[in-house]
């Protein structure tokens, strides 16, 4: 009776463990946000109070096409999207690979950005409407970004786990890769002349109005803003 009663006491803290260990998992891909963000009462982290003081372009008051700001009342978090569409596309011939949209993300607790927290990482999306899929799927690293003739990696979105997601539509493969990139390359973005995504077998020019929209973007992640020239 005493060796049954170990043996369903083992199962039970076996049982327990796993429970544990698929919560860790689920919360760290659902929470990838954490790495790079604060709650509102958390206290920063070193590399948060760094990219605070980061040397951030001054915005131009303007908010340009594509990009939009919400807040979450029940989450007490506010998002910051732009989205930019019809970039000019390089792929092989046989994907027969429409233009790219590239999306980019900031959030932060609260509706006002606190003084000594910057965000780490900015959240991207490249999406594509192809006749083959897998022009979009991604290597190690995910992204690739080239300012000026120097090239930098993007960052998978959860540490370990791949990005891409692609259906079937009528108007062919809808394919998505998600990945990120350091807050301190997208002041890199924000700066350059020549800016060149490669993600896959795609390869992506940015125009100087996609690069300016970026600037905007990058420079309202600010948390010590100055206001606008002007």
């Amino acid at each position: 009776m005493t060796k049954t009663r170990t043996i369903q006491a083992w199962v039970i803290l076996i049982a327990v463990g796993i429970l544990a260990t698929v919560a860790i998992n689920w919360t760290s891909s659902r929470g990838g946000k954490s790495s790079r963000t604060a709650s509102r009462g958390a206290e920063p982290t070193r590399k948060q109070r760094e990219a605070a003081e980061f040397a951030y372009p001054a915005s131009q008051g303007a908010m340009p096409q594509g990009l939009s700001t919400e807040y979450d009342v029940a989450k007490d978090r506010t998002k910051m999207v732009l989205e930019l569409p019809n970039i000019v596309t390089k792929a092989p011939s046989s994907y027969r690979a429409g233009s790219v949209t590239l999306k980019l993300e900031s959030e932060f607790a609260g509706t006002v950005r606190r003084k000594d927290v910057g965000e780490l990482s900015v959240e991207c999306e490249a999406s594509m409407i192809s006749a083959a899929g897998g022009a979009l799927s991604p290597g190690d690293p995910p992204a690739v970004v080239e300012v000026d003739g120097t090239a930098f990696d993007g960052l998978a979105p959860v540490k370990g786990v791949l990005g891409y997601h692609s259906k079937k539509s009528e108007q062919g493969i809808k394919e998505r890769l998600l990945f990120r990139v350091h807050t301190s390359d997208m002041i890199r973005i924000a700066s350059g002349r020549s800016v060149i995504f490669k993600f896959g077998e795609v390869k992506t020019s940015l125009a100087a109005s996609d690069v300016a929209a970026i600037r905007e973007f990058v420079a309202r992640m600010n948390p010590n803003p100055k206001p606008p020239k002007g």
